[in-house]
């Protein structure tokens, strides 16, 4: 396995082997890290009112990374949840699937708070406009379901004409 400095600043680890022969590789990438099982359980905790387990889970995370615990309650502690997410997982490809899952978008709180909002779909301004405006639920209903694939579709007769919404 080797690592190099990418243009970011940040570091990339990449298995040579199966960048050599395709797929097959030596190196098991983490698909779950430990900080995610955690915030998976404290999501879940926090959802059915146990907010004391979930805070407890949420801080373990927060620890790690040298910041205060949470001490929120309620929806608060749901977004506070959410946030954490965010930040533990922004090259991870995580936080479509969080907003597919809950329909809920991420809007900045507040200019430089390094907090956030989430807003539902429908209402949250998502996108900036060459020419400065905003649009407001720009991620259609249809874009949150991955399309059936047509291999599916032709070896399993029972799936025709029942295309997800929106891909026919």
């Amino acid at each position: 396995m080797s690592h190099t400095l990418n243009n970011l600043g940040n570091w990339a680890w990449f298995d040579e082997g199966s960048l050599i022969n395709g797929r097959n590789g030596d190196y098991n990438m983490p698909i779950f890290r430990y900080a995610e099982v955690l915030l998976i359980a404290a999501e879940g905790l926090a959802r059915i009112g146990n907010e004391t387990e979930a805070r407890g889970y949420l801080n373990q995370v927060r620890k790690r990374a040298g910041l205060a615990d949470e001490t929120a309650s309620g929806e608060a502690l749901i977004q506070s949840i959410l946030t954490e997410r965010f930040h533990e997982f922004p090259l991870e490809f995580k936080i479509w699937d969080d907003i597919r899952r809950t329909r809920l978008y991420p809007e900045a709180d507040g200019i430089g708070s390094g907090r956030l909002k989430w807003t539902s779909l429908a209402t949250a301004v998502i996108q900036n406009k060459p020419d400065g405006s905003t649009k407001v639920g720009a991620i259609p209903e249809y874009a949150l379901l991955w399309p059936i694939p047509l291999s599916e579709m032709q070896a399993n007769p029972a799936l025709e004409g029942h295309q997800n919404p929106g891909w026919n």
